[in-house]
């Protein structure tokens, strides 16, 4: 399935435009790392997901968009939340579409609530968003709307005194560092920030290494395959 790109809103993407998402969410998480080993190397070992999360949406396609981050606890209760809360909406509003959502949970692991529920997807999805990647908890995926993503940390039942502690801030998320406006691509394999001077290169470079994987597929098929014919394919590949 195919996410809908919500209706443009162009503030503040310089040089970014809605093709290009699109041209990005035809790609897969690990094929976007692929290409970026190529139009980007400094980014083999950096940037991208190196812990796992749980995929509430395995068969979804991948999402794409600007990264509204934030810092949420379950915890305790925190005074001013509400005017924190809706603060956030705000930035989320003014900010272009489409938005993933990127959220660390500063409780860990042992989070006492989950920070994402059914209602909060319809209402994020209705603002534009496309996705949540954060390492909370969540409940009630099964009835969030079909073409959001989520990927997330295990289930609770209850939601603790969730609350926005922080946002706009740079965060981290299975491993991988956020900042506010970043763009974010996830599917079921993970995440991965993409640079925006590399943007532009990346579909060309994906056909490339699709072409080339398809040569070395063809290869092994072929009658009479042995390491004479495959090493050159091979080595071209991983050397």
């Amino acid at each position: 399935m195919t996410p809908r790109l919500p209706p443009d809103n162009a503030r503040g993407s310089v040089g970014i435009s809605r093709r290009d998402i699109e041209a990005l969410m035809r790609l897969s998480t690990p094929r976007v790392c692929d290409a970026l080993e190529h139009a980007a190397p400094e980014r083999r070992a950096a940037g991208h997901t190196t812990r796992p999360l749980d995929c509430a949406r395995p068969a979804l396609a991948p999402v794409a968009g600007r990264a509204r981050t934030a810092l949420v606890s379950t915890a305790a209760p925190c005074p001013g939340a509400v005017a924190r809360h809706a603060a956030w909406l705000e930035h989320l509003a003014s900010k272009p579409r489409p938005a993933i959502l990127v959220w660390q949970d500063i409780d860990g692991p042992d989070a006492i609530g989950a920070c994402w529920d059914a209602a909060a997807a319809a209402a994020y999805k209705a603002l534009g968003c496309l996705g949540l990647l954060t390492d909370g908890a969540v409940r009630g995926g099964h009835a969030s709307p079909s073409d959001l993503q989520v990927l997330h940390r295990g289930h609770r039942p209850a939601r603790g005194w969730l609350h926005i502690v922080a946002f706009g801030c740079e965060v981290s998320v299975a491993g991988m560092t956020v900042r506010d406006g970043d763009i974010v691509h996830v599917d079921r394999h993970g995440a991965v920030v993409v640079p925006e001077d590399a943007l532009h290169d990346l579909p060309e470079v994906a056909r490339g290494l699709r072409a080339r994987d398809a040569g070395l597929l063809a290869a092994c098929a072929a009658p009479g395959a042995d390491i004479e014919s495959l090493r050159p394919l091979l080595t071209r590949r991983y050397g």
